[in-house]
């Protein structure tokens, strides 16, 4: 035997009942809203009915996210489930069985497009009907009009504006991805883009850089600079992107000059179509070229550090053009802190008609009463006054937050106070003649995002906020429908 010491296991038992008895008497006094150390730490013990062994609570909110989505398949295929209810008829299948099926089925539908629909407050959705009506006659008449899609990193990559882009293009004419931003961080679907050099990404959202001491951001809320070293910006069809969107016969640059000012080399592919001299601070510039042939890209080269870049548009001659322009960490309150000449300037001149805003979704953590809620939906609604005095003939719709879920002991539960949030945004749309799509309840309401983060495939990411791009196309699919309900009623 050795000479080690024998530990008897009741020791190992009693150190287990001292254990679970200390931590049950402090989970007796122990705040059961847990105690707020700062803004970022807060310290939260297991409540006593957590120590006793239960079966699991019923979970509210949907189970099975394709269940639920399944029942939307009738209201985008509607067409085809009318067409099969008079083929019934007509073949004299009409019992009284069939008939009380096909009621409750239209019932069915009905419900479900008005939980789709788009809603509006007395004044009803300003300049929606002359959208439709410029969106129908574009082609035909050689205009290009703009649908311009603003969010916060929901949409990054593309995602939902993809869609959106493809089936308004295929409705009503227009090709190309729209406007690019000069640098990207999550690389889009619609293009390929790549920078040579050591360029620098500046945003009006997110962190704001200090050392950037004016607000001209431009109507995307970025711009980009490289050093005097010098490099390359370069832009590519995408194979990733739909069909329409690879295809664009127009390109043009914004970009301005306030500083020393410098050159500009323009190639298609490996040819140099052009060399642009700029002035010294004479401001904002607008340059448009007609395109043939761009499989090999198009590439601006310069070294002149002081130029600031702050997109290009891929656009066809007509039609419809769809612009995806994310903003990572935004909650939408930032239009009115860019410089508002440049703004009025540049968005005045694109012709944008429909401007949808989908934000909500980097307040809602951080809201923490409703008073909040209140102050959020009454700066969003100065945002939307600002964007509509510049375009004063577009139609603003506001999306609200999609459902997002947070740990709560064992379970991903909706944030308190997401219903507050969307509940403001829907006044602000309302009081201003927007619309507002209710993404929240169109994905399941309370506590929906759990089931869309278990659906298989995923529909929703493991952050619990963000989509997948599954789940990103079910959201555009159900929002077209939405939208097109509203071209119906406007013919």
């Amino acid at each position: 035997m050795s000479g080690k010491s024998f530990h008897p296991p009741q020791r190992t038992l009693i150190a287990l009942v001292l254990c679970f008895g200390i931590c049950f008497g402090i989970a007796q006094v122990f705040p059961t809203d847990g105690i707020k150390v700062n803004d970022d730490f807060e310290l939260v013990f297991l409540d006593p009915s957590d120590f006793i062994p239960h079966p699991p609570a019923a979970r509210d909110g949907i189970e099975d996210a394709d269940a639920y989505l399944a029942g939307f398949d009738a209201v985008l295929n509607e067409d085809s489930v009318r067409q099969a209810q008079e083929a019934a008829i007509q073949a004299e299948a009409d019992s009284a069985q069939a008939r009380a099926l096909r009621e409750q089925q239209q019932r069915e539908i009905e419900a479900r497009k008005a939980l789709l629909k788009i809603q509006a407050g007395p004044e009803g959705i300003k300049n929606l009907d002359e959208f439709f009506a410029s969106a129908a006659s574009a082609s035909a008449n050689g205009e290009k009009i703009r649908v311009i899609h603003y969010g916060d990193s929901q949409i990054e990559g593309d995602r939902i504006s993809r869609l959106i882009r493809n089936e308004l293009q295929k409705k009503y004419g227009g090709q190309g991805p729209g406007l690019i931003p000069p640098v990207e961080v999550v690389p889009s679907v619609a293009i390929k883009q790549e920078a040579e050099g050591n360029w620098k990404r500046y945003t009006i959202y997110g962190r704001k850089d200090t050392t950037v001491k004016h607000s001209r951001y431009g109507l995307m809320g970025t711009f980009a600079q490289v050093d005097s070293a010098g490099g390359k910006l370069s832009f590519y069809p995408s194979n990733m992107a739909y069909g329409l969107s690879k295809k664009f016969s127009e390109a043009t640059l914004y970009y301005g000059s306030f500083g020393t000012g410098g050159d500009i080399r323009v190639l298609f592919g490996d040819s140099l179509v052009q060399t642009i001299q700029v002035g010294d601070s004479t401001g904002l510039h607008t340059k448009k070229w007609q395109l043939s042939h761009i499989k090999k890209g198009i590439h601006f080269e310069t070294n002149a550090s002081d130029l600031e870049f702050y997109g290009l548009a891929l656009d066809g001659g007509s039609g419809i053009q769809v612009d995806n322009v994310p903003m990572r960490g935004s909650s939408g309150t930032i239009f009115k802190r860019i410089d508002r000449s440049q703004m009025r300037s540049q968005l005045g001149s694109v012709n944008a008609k429909l401007v949808l805003l989908q934000y909500g979704g980097n307040s809602v953590p951080y809201v923490k009463d409703t008073t909040q809620a209140v102050n959020y939906g009454n700066w969003m609604r100065s945002q939307i006054k600002f964007l509509q005095s510049v375009m004063p003939d577009a139609a603003f719709i506001l999306i609200g937050p999609s459902d997002m879920a947070y740990k709560e002991k064992e379970d991903f539960v909706t944030y308190p106070y997401l219903e507050s949030v969307r509940n403001e945004l829907k006044r602000a749309a309302f009081e201003t003649g927007c619309g507002f799509w209710d993404i929240y309840e169109v994905m399941g309401g309370k506590n929906s995002m759990q089931a869309w983060v278990d659906a298989d495939p995923p529909l929703a990411g493991k952050d619990y906020v963000h989509f997948t791009p599954k789940g990103a196309r079910r959201v555009g699919e159900l929002f077209m429908k939405a939208l097109m309900d509203e071209a119906e009623k406007a013919k």
